[in-house]
């Protein structure tokens, strides 16, 4: 008989499922999310779940080159794998989803309307043409993640209401129903993740394309004082808060 060994899970994955499992009660309105956990492990030639390394499809091209230069390549990912993702409409037939900036490590890409990123929908037919042969781009090191599904109640993505909750010595300064609902939002604040909702302040309306965002943990790129890439269906920026 063959024994399945059971890897256990990161540290923050399991907080982070403790924490949601606390918070949740019955009849709650649920969303899916997948944190990002970079692994050591050799990434997988031709995965579209990874973070830099040369691009699947031929998406190299795709992007409309800035200045005569190619975009650099930072995260293709996967909506098999993280299937909520296939609610955006942009999403719906997609294989995977190629994020770009203009140069990983000295960039602009830090305005909403931003022309220093381009996200590019790939499909079934586009990723079969395997990875980018052309002429080297610069794209940063490429790196293999895993997925972590955690289910978390759909209201921790809401506004704070300090008339619930206040003890204003919380992580995020009160307004939650519990000090547990207010540790799991601080947590997904940060998390590199795809799905939710974003729960930073932007200038505009965040939509509702939203993909996933990700820090300089996941891939080795410039987004100032550790900032967050915001990456929606048809457009991605960074902040630094």
């Amino acid at each position: 008989m063959v024994m399945r060994v059971i890897e256990p899970l990161p540290d923050d994955v399991a907080e982070i499922r403790a924490l949601a499992a606390a918070v949740t009660s019955p009849g709650d309105e649920l969303t899916r999310v997948h944190l990002i956990e970079s692994r050591a492990e050799p990434w997988a030639a031709g995965s579209v779940n990874r973070a830099g390394g040369p691009p699947v499809g031929g998406a190299e091209e795709t992007p409309a080159p800035l200045g005569g230069n190619y975009m650099q390549h930072l995260l293709p990912v996967g909506p098999a794998t993280a299937p909520q993702l296939r609610s955006t409409k942009a999403l719906a037939d997609a294989r995977a989803v190629a994020l770009f900036i203009s140069d990983a490590r000295d960039n602009g890409a830090f305005e909403e309307n931003t022309q220093e990123t381009a996200v590019v929908v790939l499909t079934e037919e586009d990723v079969a043409k395997g990875e980018w042969v052309g002429p080297p781009v610069g794209d940063p090191a490429p790196q293999a993640f895993d997925l972590y599904a955690v289910d978390v109640p759909a209201r921790v993505f809401g506004e704070p209401d300090f008339d619930t909750y206040d003890e204003g010595d919380g992580p995020l300064g009160g307004g939650y129903e519990s000090a547990e609902m207010e540790e799991l939002a601080s947590r997904l604040l940060s998390a590199d993740r795809l799905g939710g909702a974003v729960m930073h302040a932007l200038d505009s309306e965040p939509g509702d394309d939203f993909i996933g965002q990700i820090s300089e943990f996941v891939v080795d790129v410039n987004l100032g004082d550790a900032g967050t890439m915001f990456i929606f269906a048809s457009r991605a920026f960074w902040t630094s808060l």
